[in-house]
């Protein structure tokens, strides 16, 4: 069975949407308050025949936009789900439980995915029976899931938060800073330092916009504060595996998995592809999509010089999502902001019926930045 690429049931402004939301920043209270709901514990089990079942390892999962009609979308690692013989959890949402299928599976990035399907009224009361409809057919529950926003966005210094189930401890908030962008085998990540335990592996690192960006993964052993999320961005291109496909990893495997050697320095993700008199352009190595002959990728130009727009806002950066049309030599503007000194300033993501194609002309920046994308 050939895997097929998650961004193609979800779609690259599935991440601009939640990318263009407004700058006002909430309070940690605000933050729980409003993405705790779509936090949820994953456990792996063992049911030996005629003993109680036994509780193998547990971690947290964040729950994510899905096209699904009746499962819930579970992002979470795969340093957790590989203990699992069978790819299937048991997932803890509150006082309801559901059962949980392997969906999506990157290895090297430690990154999962798990199709959870919640019965309606099973575990909300004691009495409670799962509930049919009129086809007796299991009604399944639909949970709120979270807003996505790339990790583009963060800067170091930016306040960020941490919700997962540190040692079993359902819905635990910590609170920390992005003190890097890191890159480790191939990989970049968020450094923070908001707590990373056991049991946290897995859980979610939102912004002070409660926006995911991040799935937090590991934490250095010998370090202090030194803990790392995996670029929430990166859930949309999960491969997505059969049943057949799950490679379930040893037993041996350490709760969370601890880096024998620290993580490289900092180095950019932006490319510089062009230049004109007023800018320099650069590109998103880490987000570019490639869907047929056309490519969809963030840009970024960086002003020589600050500027004023109409409304009298002044901004040193522009950021786009523009989707490059290979074969014509066009582009398509989906998502436009701008940013004085890396805070946002002001964002717009265009409607479906205001996008509009627009020749790429020869000599300009622009025929720089569709060169080096679709080649």
């Amino acid at each position: 069975m050939k895997m097929g690429l998650f961004f193609v049931a979800m779609p690259v402004m599935w991440l601009a949407l939640a990318s263009g939301a407004g700058a006002q920043e909430l309070s940690a209270q605000e933050v729980f308050k409003q993405v705790s709901p779509s936090v949820v514990v994953i456990e792996v089990r063992e049911y030996p025949e005629g003993k109680p079942s036994r509780l193998v390892a547990s971690g947290s999962g964040v729950i994510v936009p899905s096209r699904s009609e009746n499962g819930n979308l579970v992002a979470t690692n795969c340093h957790l789900t590989d203990k699992s013989d069978d790819g299937i959890f048991l997932v803890r949402h509150g006082e309801s439980s559901g059962i949980g299928f392997m969906k999506g599976r990157d290895a090297e990035r430690d990154l999962c995915l798990i199709n959870t399907l919640f019965p309606d009224g099973l575990g909300e009361n004691k009495g409670s029976s799962i509930k049919v409809g009129k086809d007796g057919k299991v009604i399944y529950k639909k949970l709120p899931t979270v807003r996505v926003a790339s990790s583009q966005w963060l800067e170091v210094g930016d306040p960020v938060y941490a919700i997962g189930a540190p040692q079993g401890l359902e819905l635990t908030l910590s609170n920390g800073l992005v003190s890097g962008i890191r890159e480790y085998k191939g990989t970049e990540y968020i450094q923070t330092t908001a707590p990373i335990s056991q049991g946290s592996s897995g859980g979610g690192l939102f912004d002070a916009q409660g926006r995911l960006v991040g799935i937090t993964t590991m934490y250095l052993k010998d370090g202090q504060n030194l803990n790392f999320a995996i670029p929430a961005e990166l859930i949309a291109s999960v491969p997505e595996v059969g049943k057949n496909n799950v490679q379930p990893a040893a037993r041996t495997l350490e709760p969370v998995p601890q880096p024998v050697e620290k993580p490289a320095s900092p180095r950019s993700r932006w490319v510089e592809v062009g230049s004109s008199d007023l800018s320099t352009a650069y590109v998103d190595t880490q987000t570019l999509q490639r869907n047929g002959t056309d490519v969809t990728v963030w840009t970024k130009f960086v002003l020589d010089r600050p500027k004023t727009d109409k409304a009298g806002d002044t901004y040193d950066e522009e950021l786009r999502l523009d989707a490059y049309h290979c074969a014509s030599r066009q582009s398509t503007t989906k998502f436009f902001s701008q940013r004085l000194r890396g805070s946002l300033v002001w964002s717009h993501e265009y409607k479906s019926y205001e996008q509009d194609r627009g020749s790429i002309q020869p000599g300009t920046v622009g025929e720089a930045i569709m060169e080096a994308v679709c080649k």
